[in-house]
């Protein structure tokens, strides 16, 4: 799962789903790094609006 969030209930959401067990990743590296994760990953989790990628 990639975590591309900011705000407060995304960020639950995604500490929810990691304390069951999931692996988050939540980049911090450049646009290209966190496309190939996003390629890669089964789950997005993204909480902002659609023109804005990273």
């Amino acid at each position: 799962m990639v975590d591309l969030t900011n705000f407060l209930m995304a960020r639950s959401t995604t500490q929810i789903v990691g304390d069951m067990g999931a692996d988050v990743i939540k980049p911090e590296d450049g646009r290209a790094a966190v496309t190939k994760l996003i390629r890669q990953a089964d789950v997005l989790i993204y909480n902002r609006r659609p023109q804005v990628i990273v």
